[in-house]
């Protein structure tokens, strides 16, 4: 598919959105805020890096990690953080 057709491909997808988002009476969110919300949950949920990008349409595993970054970061110290208490309250 060329370049011009998803990017119509898009449009059409945003506007079908939008309508649905108004005659459910949702209030307004870009469908880009459901994306990063999908790729931000695949990540919790421990997707990897890889087969995210592949989900996503990122060329490069490292689009989608420069992308997220700060979600990993603050995940692994949440995560080293209840590590530390599951470690010390046994003492």
């Amino acid at each position: 598919m060329g370049r011009m057709e998803q990017g119509a491909e898009m449009r059409t997808y945003q506007r079908t959105f939008e309508q649905l988002l108004r005659k459910l009476a949702i209030p307004h969110c870009g469908i880009h805020t459901l994306r990063h919300t999908f790729a931000t949950r695949a990540l919790e949920i421990g997707m990897d890096v890889k087969t995210l990008a592949e989900i996503l349409g990122h060329s490069d595993p490292t689009v989608t990690l420069k992308r997220y970054a700060h979600f990993m970061l603050e995940y692994k110290t949440e995560i080293m953080n209840k590590l530390g208490k599951m470690v010390f309250d046994k003492k």
